[in-house]
């Protein structure tokens, strides 16, 4: 029996995301650097005055360092006052007077950017497709080329062309949920197995699913993919979705302070080569999926032909069909 599988080579972090020398120097005085910028009437950090108060904290955020400042402003101010609300805001001339404590809401949370937590975290929320998401650290953040994971899978299997096709699949490292509530929105008649090793993953994702109101087509457990054959038994499914772990262990030093600080290093790191996971779910995958079944896998731009070599030299039951890349040609 051959079974198909497809790879899809996103990569999320360029190796050219080196720290600067000065980062650590950076964080020692922050603290100094803060009192005497919150100080500055200057910078307008105490004022209520929308347009003074953002256009303070942009500058700021541009002086330490942080990647896409106005972004960061931009989605926190439309967390503090909805919106609908911000947009009405851009279109007065004379700026817009903020309540005291949407003041104070602002400048906590744009602090909190400054010391390079993602924004993500800093609102607590994020969209993925179609879906509004919580997020909470340390759970891997989903990135937008991951949408065109889902897209791909969807695409392959023809569910926006039928809504009534009976389709399952098993989805290894679910993070926020993002993948698998995506699919269980968009196409009905889905359902899915999603496992994740990290215990505050499995909570989010659950509690996500309870959002999207698909908590009834999904079984979601706390293993990871080298316990989870009991746990599934005689389960059959269309196919297996991932973004695992896959960064190298030479790439793991030039993560941006937001990743490498922040987020669970268990749901980036793929061991040495970055195939370590990768390698477990194209073990078990043969003896779970149905015919013509198909394995999707969101990997490293090194990583393509060594999963093509691999998949030869293993004898699995698999064919790898193809590599796509992603929106920024990667």
């Amino acid at each position: 029996m051959y079974l198909r599988t497809l790879s899809t080579a996103l990569c999320r972090f360029q190796r050219t995301y080196r720290a600067n020398n000065h980062t650590r120097l950076q964080r020692c005085s922050f603290k100094a650097h803060l009192e005497i910028y919150s100080g500055n009437i200057h910078r307008n950090f105490r004022s209520q005055n929308l347009k003074l108060l953002t256009n303070s904290w942009i500058q700021r955020l541009k002086e330490g360092h942080v990647p896409e400042a106005e972004l960061s402003v931009k989605f926190i101010t439309e967390h503090v006052l909805g919106k609908e609300r911000t947009q009405l805001c851009d279109l007065k001339e004379d700026g817009h007077i903020l309540m005291k404590e949407e003041a104070e809401s602002l400048n906590q949370l744009c602090l909190q950017r400054l010391q390079r937590v993602p924004v993500q975290y800093v609102i607590g929320e994020w969209d993925f497709r179609y879906l509004n998401l919580e997020m909470r650290p340390p759970v891997f953040i989903p990135r937008p080329e991951t949408e065109e994971l889902v897209q791909l899978v969807a695409r392959h299997h023809c569910l926006a062309n039928n809504k009534d096709q009976q389709f399952s699949f098993l989805e290894v490292g679910c993070g926020s949920g993002a993948i698998c509530l995506s699919i269980l929105s968009e196409f009905p008649q889905t359902t899915c197995v999603a496992i994740d090793k990290s215990k505050d993953a499995v909570g989010l994702t659950r509690d996500n699913a309870n959002r999207c109101s698909v908590s009834d087509r999904m079984l979601l457990y706390h293993t990871d993919v080298r316990s989870v054959l009991p746990i599934l038994a005689s389960a059959k499914f269309d196919a297996i979705i991932s973004n695992p772990p896959y960064i190298p262990e030479r790439d793991m030093a030039y993560l941006q302070p937001e990743i490498s600080r922040h987020e669970d290093v268990g749901a980036l790191y793929g061991g040495r080569d970055g195939l370590d996971v990768v390698k477990e779910i194209l073990r078990i995958s043969s003896g779970i999926l149905k015919p013509h079944g198909s394995v999707w896998l969101e990997v490293d731009i090194s990583h393509p032909e060594k999963i093509n070599d691999w998949i030869s030299s293993q004898h699995l039951g698999l064919i790898y069909c193809g590599t796509f890349d992603d929106f920024t040609q990667r």
